[in-house]
């Protein structure tokens, strides 16, 4: 009975807001997704687009609530059963009198499981983007795939079990690109290619490989200078990943149904694309710069991702009819959409302007200078704060997964430091069958058996590190841990801070070392939500 009330509501709340995006129409709909990163890209595309296009971002929430509350422009929710009956009474209301008018929406979009209406196929059901970005497939929310590891049969090995948890994540997620006119996708990603791959819409590629259309050269950081990361854009080699054909004949989808021939020889696609001028030596290179801020090579996927929403901008607007559902497959309205499917190449045919046109939409130096001027990451990504005793803090503490994890390691091992190099770890949650494995890889990663460790001292938060510490000093909780951190903070040290939010809380650990107290406001999970909920368990 709950529910079925509970399906209700969410249903009252999805008819209101597709109602609200039929306001705009003509907007380009851009979706992200990915295990990790999600907020971070989002807040730089619309950095990098702003001054460009007439952007919308939904700036909270990514959950089957979040986004149609988004959508309707409720400000973020404030629990119990008042506040949900107000906005189920209010969403009519709302529809009548909110109409922000834009051209290109930015929506998160999050899953927390497989199963209905916590999956991505849900949250397709209330908006479908016209480009759908996939960062990557981590283990984050792996326990609520632990059935579906079951069915597939026997697990031999945690790298056998880890494999399958990211392989169904990635199944799951990359329904977001499947459905999209164009997938923006992290080539580097076996897990996310294996998924995409299977799609009929574009594909615009970003990654380290070569393959790539937006290439990440690299990144550095400097406490000194910041962060810096080069790019290379390459629009021949999207032209061609674009083409690039999709599935064998008749090979189902994750759907079950079975595509059409599109198999075609990949030397003719490409001398399509030469006959139409658009290959040739049109390679660029471009840096990035934050002069206050420090991050991981992971945010050089989220900006290289970025540029290739743009590229991706470019060519929705010279084929605006790129169709970015099967044949006959039904609209949210439930009219059905005539057959679109036509021979990839000629979706692709441009004339000999396209190049010059490309420059007078949306260019990779704009979106850069965009991202530069006007991005503001959200609280706890990285953040670089001064700590008491001289020392600096690298304030990750929003959140932890084993990828995000290890990009934050690898990020302190290339820092060039006066003094210590000490690292504060919080718990990982949400990652099922796999946490205790997970902890004790990481550990033996971050401080080896052998010595040669990244950090000079480690300082470990929370039971599962507790489950698999050697000799690190570790706590219960984040209040025990900030008392003795402050204790060994000398001038020159750098300290990073990371760990999950569930049950964690390590920003607590970071408002303990400020050296300055109005930095407190710059830190993740303020509020009156929050302060009551740290409150009870810290006591």
């Amino acid at each position: 009975m709950k529910r079925s009330i509970q399906l209700l509501y969410l249903y009252w709340l999805r008819f209101w807001a597709r109602l609200q995006l039929g306001k705009n129409k003509d907007a380009v709909v851009v979706g992200i997704t990915g295990s990790a990163g999600k907020g971070s890209t989002r807040e730089a595309l619309y950095a990098g687009i702003r001054d460009l296009k007439q952007v919308r971002m939904l700036d909270w929430g990514n959950s089957e609530t979040g986004v149609a509350l988004n959508i309707l422009g409720f400000g973020k929710p404030v629990y119990g059963w008042k506040y949900w009956l107000r906005v189920g009474l209010l969403a009519p209301w709302q529809y009548l009198t909110f109409s922000p008018k834009y051209e290109v929406l930015i929506v998160e979009m999050g899953i927390d499981g497989p199963d209905w209406p916590k999956n991505m196929e849900y949250l397709l059901s209330v908006v479908q983007p016209d480009i759908g970005v996939f960062l990557n497939a981590g283990t984050v929310h792996g326990e609520m795939f632990d059935t579906l590891v079951a069915l597939q049969g026997k697990i031999n090995s945690e790298e056998e079990y880890e494999a399958a948890i990211r392989r169904l994540i990635a199944e799951e997620k990359g329904r977001l690109v499947l459905g999209a006119k164009i997938g923006v996708v992290n080539g580097d990603d076996s897990n996310v290619m294996a998924v995409v791959d299977r799609g009929q819409g574009e594909l615009v590629r970003f990654g380290k490989e070569k393959e790539s259309a937006v290439r990440l050269v690299g990144v550095m950081n400097d406490l000194q200078d910041g962060f810096t990361a080069e790019f290379e854009v390459n629009r021949t080699l999207l032209a061609r990943h674009s083409d690039l054909p999709s599935r064998q004949v008749g090979e189902a989808t994750t759907s079950g149904e079975s595509y059409s021939d599109t198999e075609r020889d990949a030397s003719q696609m490409l001398r399509a694309v030469q006959d139409d001028g658009l290959m040739g030596d049109d390679v660029s290179r471009y840096l990035l710069r934050f002069t206050d801020q420090l991050m991981t090579e992971a945010y050089g996927y989220n900006f290289a991702a970025v540029l290739g929403v743009g590229l991706s901008l470019n060519l929705l607007a010279h084929h605006s009819d790129l169709p970015n559902r099967q044949a006959g497959e039904a609209t949210t309205s439930g009219e059905s959409y005539r057959d679109t499917e036509r021979d990839a190449s000629q979706m692709l045919r441009v004339d000999s302007s396209t190049l010059a046109d490309w420059q007078d939409e949306v260019t990779p130096e704009q979106i850069i200078q965009g991202i530069e001027q006007h991005l503001e990451l959200p609280p706890s990504r990285m953040s670089l704060l001064a700590g008491i005793n001289g020392s600096m803090i690298v304030d990750a503490s929003y959140n932890a997964s084993e990828d995000s994890m290890r990009d934050a390691v690898a990020m302190m091992d290339n820092l060039k430091v006066q003094g210590k190099k000490i690292g504060v770890f919080g718990d990982m949650r949400e990652i099922g069958d796999r946490t205790e494995v997970a902890h004790r890889e990481l550990m033996e990663e971050i401080n080896p058996p052998a010595g040669g460790g990244v950090f000079d001292e480690l300082v470990l938060v929370g039971p599962y590190f507790g489950a698999v510490k050697q000799d690190e000093v570790w706590f219960e909780r984040a209040d025990e841990a900030a008392e003795y951190v402050r204790r060994v903070l000398s001038k020159g040290d750098v300290v990073l801070v990371k760990g999950s939010q569930n049950m964690i809380y390590l920003e607590y650990v970071v408002e303990q070392l400020l050296a300055n107290e109005a930095d407190k406001e710059n830190l993740c999970r303020r509020g009156e939500f929050w302060e009551k909920v740290k409150g009870e368990w810290f006591g």
